[in-house]
């Protein structure tokens, strides 16, 4: 485990004073693509005062109902960014976990990371957002195909939400979101973005979330041409192995995505994939050619093996002190078989499976048995 202690106290002094000298700097760039100069802005508008605060952060990575899909909600004591929404069927699921953790009726930030229909479908519901008075800004992708009805809805209910396109955002001010001396929000310089026209899934927001020692990195649906476009603007994002890096699977998981390259550029020590759980007829035993593909947890298991999936935990609460996390889910609402080696099949107990790695799992472990999958923790088979 990669961890970082000598020096903390030495980087939290230059942090706290960096941000105390200069909450709002001038450092943009004229070329928004190469350069990773860029201005700061500071957004906390918390009336938590720094005895009251958690000395964590928290993901709720929320359950797919329908085919696919992608929402989680990050919450940083009463700072809350909404990534994406999911599909229609995962709608009273955002509002759900908004309800819950929303308790000052401020959403910080919204981000729609591409406006795929199970990642923005499940926003198209934002007149039943009772908890939600207010939205102070909303960052969408820069193709906008197919989030038209997202934006009338947005100036509809939020008139007073400042909207702005990722294209508008790199090289300003609201690249990097400063919101106290641990937490950050930094958009990340991509050239998908600026490109015309082709595969939305590679114009995905790139972002990553900073507290301590810990960076979030959180990048839609992007895909292998993606991916190596990113690494290839963004050389030496990751070179301190010493940070603790939690991944945010790419795209449910696809195969082609999350390869070796980029797992090896990243170097995971925490991930978690959000996808519709998809089973295999007329068993409903565990599918290894759909999201999360098979070959594609394989090679995230080569980095770690604190990797959990929506689909067999349920909604996950993901607790992060800076320096490690912790998942606890509430179990999943799908049920599916797994084979008892005699022609009968057994079903999967959601209740033990509810905090397990996916690498735990029975499904993983069919995938052992069968397809000759590594097994990463040694279970028994």
């Amino acid at each position: 485990m990669k961890k970082i202690f000598v020096i903390l106290s030495f980087v939290s002094a230059l942090l706290l004073a960096s941000c105390n000298n200069n909450n709002l700097t001038s450092n943009s760039s004229n070329n928004p693509i190469t350069s990773s100069n860029t201005s700061t802005t500071s957004m906390n508008n918390s009336s938590t005062t720094q005895e009251e605060k958690d000395d964590f952060f928290t993901i709720y990575s929320l359950e797919m109902h329908g085919t696919y899909g992608d929402s989680n909600l990050i919450k940083y004591n009463d700072f809350e960014i909404l990534i994406d929404g999911g599909t229609n069927s995962d709608a009273s699921s955002v509002q759900d976990i908004l309800n819950q953790h929303v308790n000052d009726g401020i959403l910080e930030l919204l981000v729609v990371s591409h406006p795929d229909s199970d990642h923005i479908d499940g926003l198209e519901h934002l007149s039943t957002y009772e908890s939600i008075d207010k939205i102070n800004l909303v960052i969408q992708n820069g193709d906008t195909r197919g989030n038209e009805d997202f934006t009338n809805l947005i100036n509809q209910y939020y008139p007073d939400a400042n909207m702005l396109n990722i294209l508008d955002v790199i090289g300003t001010e609201y690249q990097n979101i400063q919101v106290d001396e641990y937490f950050s929000i930094n958009f990340l310089n991509y050239g998908g973005y600026f490109s015309s026209g082709g595969n939305k899934n590679n114009k995905s927001i790139c972002l990553n979330i900073n507290y301590k020692n810990t960076t979030l990195f959180m990048a839609g649906d992007l895909e292998e041409a993606g991916c190596n476009g990113f690494m290839q603007l963004n050389k030496n994002l990751f070179d301190d192995k010493e940070r603790y890096v939690i991944f945010k699977i790419l795209h449910h998981g696809s195969r082609g995505s999350n390869m070796d390259n980029f797992l090896s550029y990243l170097d995971p020590d925490f991930a978690f994939v959000n996808a519709g759980m998809h089973t295999s007829s007329p068993n409903n035993t565990p599918n290894f050619n759909s999201h999360p593909y098979l070959d594609a947890m394989v090679r995230v298991g080569k980095y770690t093996n604190d990797v959990y999936y929506t689909g067999i935990n349920g909604d996950l609460t993901i607790t992060c002190d800076g320096y490690n996390a912790t998942a606890k889910g509430v179990g999943r609402t799908n049920d599916y078989y797994y084979s008892n080696g005699d022609g009968t099949y057994l079903l999967a107990n959601k209740e033990e499976e509810k905090d397990i790695s996916f690498y735990a799992s029975k499904w993983y472990i069919e995938a052992i048995k069968y397809k000759g999958a590594p097994n990463y923790l040694n279970v028994e088979i």
